[in-house]
């Protein structure tokens, strides 16, 4: 992947982040406002509640995510392909879009695949664990394959439980030396 975001590698890590939010767990913020019939909308959509709540939410109405759905699509439809710069968005959503050519570790499905049906399961309950989005170095022990850990502990400063989702990505240089060699 470092190939693919070639120079805007630094971003990696901040559109992972705004996944990391999206999906993440922090303390309801719903205001109690007077009128109850809008309490039970925003409560019903999952506004103002945690990250994970409004995605469950979404997720329960519109079934974003699908084993028969592009992951790439379904983030897209979220909003979640970093907001600030077009041509890092384009690039993130392909790199996303190759996670379909890797295997995973997760009910023998191809990357993108597996994400997308891990996430479809994981949201179906009570109470879901936020998902922790983060990535490993594809040349090392998990090799070029989606991770997916439930009952994780990724985080050692939050005392919490998290989905992990570890996409393979090879540093610029090493995506570079790699292409150089396969070609003719």
């Amino acid at each position: 992947m470092g190939m693919l975001m070639g120079d805007d590698d630094a971003y990696v890590g901040g559109l992972l982040e705004t996944l990391n939010l999206s999906f993440g767990s922090y303390p309801d913020a719903l205001p109690g406002p007077a009128d109850e019939r809008l309490v039970a909308n925003e409560s019903k959509m999952g506004l103002g509640t945690s990250g994970i709540r409004e995605i469950q939410a979404i997720q329960a109405e519109f079934k974003v995510f699908d084993v028969n759905r592009p992951l790439v699509e379904s983030l897209r439809a979220l909003g979640v392909g970093g907001l600030w710069n077009p041509h890092i968005k384009r690039k993130w959503y392909m790199a996303l879009r190759r996670l379909d050519h890797y295997p995973s570790n997760f009910q023998s499905l191809s990357g993108g695949k597996a994400i997308a049906q891990a996430l479809a399961d994981h949201l179906q309950a009570a109470n879901p664990d936020p998902v922790h989005f983060t990535a490993h170095d594809a040349r090392g022990a998990g090799g070029a394959q989606v991770l997916i850990t439930p009952k994780d502990r990724p985080v050692f400063y939050l005392d919490q439980d998290f989905l992990t989702v570890s996409i393979p990505l090879t540093p610029r240089q090493a995506g570079a030396a790699a292409a150089t060699t396969t070609t003719p």
